[in-house]
């Protein structure tokens, strides 16, 4: 009998949510930094603002594209299970922490 393997669903499941947590939190960075050390580049009109705001959102599809490929490698029979548990985990993290900041940015206003 051949060895488990992990499946292709799985191994892009996790990727895809790393991708997306590794993104969020490199907005996060790039804008603190910007708005500590740049504080006039921090407008609505500033296209820096923009490519990041538009980074958060590839985060987000990144996160929901885990999700569904986690969830496909999941249910894909006769496969390990760890790295589609892993991408789940980090995709719902990636989700909860997107919601969480519209919930934030919303209360704020």
């Amino acid at each position: 009998m051949e060895p488990q393997r992990h499946s292709r669903l799985a191994v892009a499941a996790f990727f895809s949510s790393l991708v997306g947590v590794l993104t969020l939190v490199g907005t996060f960075a790039a804008s603190a930094y910007i708005g500590s050390h740049h504080p006039q580049l921090v407008n609505q009109q500033s296209p820096v603002m923009m490519v990041l705001g538009l980074l958060m959102l590839v985060a987000l599809l990144l996160g929901l594209l885990a999700l569904g490929l986690a969830i496909a490698g999941l249910v894909k029979a006769g496969h390990k299970k760890g790295l589609a548990l892993a991408g789940l985990v980090l995709a719902l993290l990636l989700i909860g922490g997107f919601a969480t900041l519209i919930l934030l940015g919303l209360a704020a206003a």
